[in-house]
């Protein structure tokens, strides 16, 4: 096996990794070789998430990060697209500092 180096890491929406991994697969196609077990399930588990996001994700993420929040929160949010303001507190708790009116931002952006 060939070791690789991280080189950095950046978080991503679940619809921008379902992304990378088509692409990889078309490669492995293309040269008609066996697509890795960790990719295939990978891609299994994000087809199981529900998709159809109404929203552009950019767009999401843009007004998100207009409220100061970090970007792996923004990601989360976006990722899991909470209902109600119970699960935004759940996802923002101990990751930054918060009071309700960013709460009722965040449920109208995503909303």
């Amino acid at each position: 096996m060939v070791a690789k180096k991280i080189l950095s890491v950046k978080p991503i929406t679940n619809a921008e990794a379902d992304k990378y991994l088509k692409d990889i697969e078309e490669e492995f196609t293309k040269k008609e070789k066996e697509v890795p077990y960790e990719i295939q399930q990978t891609k299994d588990y994000l087809g199981k998430i529900p998709k159809g996001q109404k929203k552009d994700e950019k767009e999401l993420a843009q007004k998100l990060k207009a409220l100061n929040l970090n970007e792996n929160v923004i990601i989360e949010l976006i990722n899991i697209m909470p209902k109600n303001e119970e699960i935004i507190k759940t996802i923002l708790y101990k990751r930054t500092e918060f009071n309700d009116d960013t709460v009722k931002q965040i449920k109208e952006i995503l909303q």
